[in-house]
């Protein structure tokens, strides 16, 4: 008798072991540590919150933080600080603080695509800012659209960037446009007839090369020479300088960033080559003048670039902006920093008018369409999100006087 009892309550304990292992296990509906009523397995990667959700908005940002170009990340960081910490003061969107995590790619396309493929697993992320360069870039559209994860990219301007996808998305004015405006401004105001181009071999380069080439020639005007050299590696740019001399440049349209460009000023300077030169928008930097002093002078030839941004500009809530930048982080207020602020802007504003309740893939959907064919009032220029992806913004022509950039008004 007292075996057949032990029988029975040997029984119904293994029956209550099993009954407790199914609903503690992994295929609970509720999790002992979700932070939410409900989640929604979705093909976008991940889980999607539940509408009642408080948790932060989580997001990623891709910039070179070391390495030869981490004065650009820098920047980036800077201006998502900056209007992080303003939104997250004011108590977050919609009661939901905003959360970046910075991701060092040191501008190696490579690195770029090993940290995209780690970010994609974060079902949290709904967005992701960067990468610095057009090649880092085109490294992780593929991914990125794949995903469904908007890729928005303060800098990168080649002319089919933003086209590879409907979640791909540049702040800057593409290199097509920005070289036909150049090369419009060389004809034109500077009165060129004869010029040279000396240009990286990476994807932007390649682009400048051909879109400065075919505006400049469709004014009227002659291409004499075009060099490339590779970007990062080459020092001594005398040998092209040399042959855009003897070919009789009378100006010389550079396609690198500011240290690439500012050691060629240097160099022409030094061939007696007073004319003027020009450069692409990233090197209307303080740097650039730093490095170079009188050679960029207009006495001297003069450098000249278009951008989005001038210091000068006479707007009171502008002047206030740049201000608070640059007493916060002791640094110059630039074009990348001013991209960098205006889509996060657009971005937080997409949110907090149209996200309240919604899950994490719902949100990068709104994202999404927030950027595709508006036109928003950024901290200095109103500019337009375009149907393809790019962004068109109204142009700057700066140069250099007494050390300083400041707008060109033909005087």
């Amino acid at each position: 008798m007292r075996k057949k009892i032990l029988a029975i309550a040997l029984c119904v304990l293994l029956v209550a072991a099993a009954f407790t292992a199914c609903s503690n296990g992994s295929g609970s509906s509720t999790p002992d540590n979700s932070s939410t009523t409900s989640t929604t397995s979705t093909s976008g990667g991940g889980t999607s919150s539940d509408t009642t959700s408080t948790d932060p908005l989580h997001f990623a940002h891709i910039i070179p933080l070391t390495g030869d170009k981490s004065q650009y990340g820098a920047v980036q960081q800077n201006a998502m600080n900056m209007k992080t910490d303003e939104v997250n003061a004011e108590g977050g969107i919609n009661g939901r603080k905003i959360v970046v995590d910075f991701y060092d790619d040191k501008n190696d396309p490579k690195e770029t695509l090993t940290l995209a493929n780690k970010i994609i697993e974060d079902d949290t992320i709904l967005a992701v800012f960067g990468p610095f360069s057009t090649t880092c870039g085109m490294s992780i559209t593929a991914t990125m659209e794949k995903a469904k994860i908007p890729l928005i990219s303060p800098t990168p301007s080649a002319s089919d960037y933003a086209t590879q996808g409907e979640y791909i998305f540049t702040g800057a004015t593409v290199q097509s446009v920005i070289c036909a405006e150049n090369a419009k401004f060389a004809y034109n105001e500077l009165g060129v007839r004869k010029a040279a181009i000396l240009y990286g071999s990476d994807d932007a380069g390649v682009d400048i090369n051909k879109s400065f080439s075919e505006s400049f020639t469709a004014l009227g005007g002659e291409i004499v020479g075009s060099e490339t050299y590779v970007k990062g590696t080459t020092k001594d740019f005398s040998p092209y300088l040399t042959k855009f001399k003897q070919a009789g440049a009378e100006f010389i349209y550079c396609g690198g960033q500011y240290d690439e460009t500012a050691l060629a000023i240097q160099q022409a300077r030094n061939l007696d080559m007073n004319i003027p030169m020009m450069g692409m928008a990233a090197t209307a930097r303080q740097e650039l003048i730093d490095i170079c002093g009188e050679d960029v002078e207009v006495e001297n030839g003069g450098y000249y670039a278009m951008t989005n941004y001038a210091p000068d500009y006479p707007d009171e809530t502008f002047q206030a902006f740049k201000t608070k930048y640059e007493e916060t982080y002791g640094i110059a207020l630039e074009n990348h920093a001013v991209a960098t602020y205006d889509l996060m802007t657009v971005v937080c504003d997409a949110i907090a008018a149209n996200g309240e309740g919604k899950s994490a893939v719902e949100l990068r959907e709104v994202i999404r369409e927030a950027l595709t064919g508006h036109t928003y009032q950024g901290v200095m220029v109103e500019f337009e999100m375009l149907e393809d992806g790019n962004c068109n913004k109204e142009l700057i022509p700066l140069y250099v006087v007494d050390g300083e950039f400041v707008t060109y008004t033909g005087e």
